[in-house]
């Protein structure tokens, strides 16, 4: 297993991306999406292999780029067989994302 750290920032725009890791297993798993961790992971790893997405809490800082990975994983959806996906989130989060 390898942690790869998408982002540590916060959400005062600096040149570092918001919170976001990538656990690297036999199907990856990403913990907090933040803005400036899509392109992040995009880099480190295939999203398509994503099996697992973790939010910690709702936090705009947390999640801010899943909009951008969710569009492009309806798209690529479309394109060719995507993975099944699970989003973990705390309570009350479902209205958020």
């Amino acid at each position: 297993m390898e942690v790869i750290v998408l982002g540590s920032g916060t959400n005062v725009p600096t040149e570092r991306a918001c919170a976001g890791y990538l656990v690297q297993t036999d199907v990856p798993i990403v913990m907090d999406m933040g803005h400036g961790t899509f392109s992040n992971l995009c880099k480190a790893t295939d999203r398509s292999d994503i099996g697992t997405i973790i939010f910690s809490h709702p936090h705009v800082d947390h999640y801010g780029d899943f909009l951008a990975f969710f569009q492009n994983a309806v798209h690529e959806s479309k394109e060719k067989r995507r993975k099944d996906l699970d989003i973990i989130a705390p309570k009350g989060m479902k209205g958020v994302i």
